[in-house]
């Protein structure tokens, strides 16, 4: 056991990624996972710096390709809007220090319409938060 693990007090801001990978399927990421050594409510959590893209899918019926990056590790990212509704791949997860993630969006519209909706309304409608942004923001 390393000096930094055998004090608990030292346990606060250790994490691990893991990524649990298809090997019959190219290796390709079936899942992206972390794991604090305390409660969440110790953890020193710091401004993610979070950015995002958006593309349109072509072919695919107005769907759109979220492209987020992230300088920090960012706890719990989710994508929002109140004002469009669509359904993610993937939302609520965690991102380490300069990772860059792909989440499609489908059946993107606005609230209440089945108005098609344009990359910069994307840009404009859509929100990239985490914990950071709810406990500081």
């Amino acid at each position: 056991m390393s000096e930094i693990n055998k004090d608990e007090i030292n346990w606060k801001n250790n994490i691990v990624f893991f990524k649990l990978k298809d090997k019959t399927n190219d290796n390709q990421v079936v899942y992206n996972g972390f794991r604090l050594f305390n409660s969440p409510k110790h953890f020193k959590l710091y401004n993610p710096e979070l950015s995002f893209k958006a593309e349109l899918i072509p072919d695919r019926n107005n769907d759109f390709k979220l492209v987020i990056n992230s300088k920090n590790i960012a706890l719990f990212v989710f994508i929002d809007s109140n004002e469009v509704d669509f359904i993610a791949s993937d939302n609520f997860f965690t991102m380490e220090p300069n990772e860059t993630r792909t989440i499609v969006l489908s059946e993107i519209r606005f609230l209440g319409s089945h108005k098609k909706i344009s990359e910069k309304e994307v840009l404009d409608k859509i929100r990239v938060k985490s914990l950071f942004d709810l406990l500081y923001g």
